[in-house]
């Protein structure tokens, strides 16, 4: 009994709207927003290679105004470098070993345009990640006959990345004069 009369008062609902209704007017159908779906993988990693590529092209440059002869001349003993707007306090703490070390690569061991082609492809790592501090091994350049090589090539080429804001020695539990704190942009 209560089928028939919930179907009665639902064809009631149905006629009273629809009378209610009668003389309006329908709304002109718009052109709908048309969502984007999101990018597909194959579009993403083209972007992404695209990128890199870009990337590289201009650190490539930056190291062909960098003859590494001429760095191992002109750097003499600076063993820390700063710019200008680098503040005081975390100079201080860069020194001292207290910024956290956020990722570091060991470069000992490789030949110097090994160990650049690395170091490149470190600091593309860092900056798309947004770190802050990271550290880089260098070693002491102890096995060669002519000293150490790839220490000043890599501290020159620091100097000429804007990437970097000041890169100092590491303390000896770190490395000591065979590692480099680097605070970055």
């Amino acid at each position: 009994m209560s089928d028939k009369n919930d179907k009665s008062k639902s064809k009631g609902d149905a006629d009273s709207f629809l009378r209610l209704m009668g003389d309006t007017t329908p709304i002109k159908a718009r052109a709908r927003h048309q969502h984007r779906s999101p990018p597909k993988p194959k579009a993403v990693l083209r972007q992404n290679r695209k990128r890199a590529r870009q990337e590289a092209a201009r650190q490539e440059d930056l190291q062909d105004h960098i003859p590494p002869d001429s760095i191992i001349d002109t750097l003499g003993d600076n063993l820390s470098f700063h710019r200008t707007q680098v503040n005081k306090r975390d100079l201080r703490e860069l020194r001292g070993g207290k910024l956290p070390v956020e990722e570091y690569i060991d470069l000992h061991g490789m030949t110097v345009p090994e160990a650049i082609k690395e170091l490149r492809l470190f600091m593309r790592y860092c900056s798309e990640r947004n770190l802050r501090c990271v550290r880089i091994v260098t070693g002491k350049g102890l096995r060669s006959a002519e000293g150490p090589k790839i220490r000043p090539n890599v501290m020159g080429w620091l100097q000429q990345s804007d990437a970097v804001l000041a890169y100092t020695p590491a303390l000896q539990q770190h490395g000591g004069s065979g590692a480099l704190y680097v605070l970055l942009r």
